[in-house]
């Protein structure tokens, strides 16, 4: 065996051994999973604690004055109904 494969035993993909490479995608892909898995339980707790997303009125008024304090643009109205005249 030594011989063969090596000290460790992995000849890698260009010797025809293609065990090490499926082995690193098999590796790649469960970190892949997890750290989805470990973010997703990260923000539904963190939204538990505080909300990550705004009420939706506050979204549609805009954000600078809940965020700010002052408006970005004060002279920029918004019209949520068809303009007369």
């Amino acid at each position: 065996m030594v011989e063969k494969y090596g000290s460790d035993g992995v000849r890698g993909l260009l010797y025809g051994d293609i065990s090490q490479l499926w082995a690193q995608l098999l590796n790649a892909a469960v970190v892949a999973v997890f750290g989805f898995v470990m973010a997703y339980v990260w923000f539904k707790i963190s939204d538990k604690i505080t909300p990550i997303r705004v009420s939706k009125e506050t979204e549609l008024e805009g954000l600078d004055g809940p965020e700010m304090g002052a408006l970005a643009y004060p002279d920029f109205q918004v019209h949520s109904g068809p303009r007369i005249g």
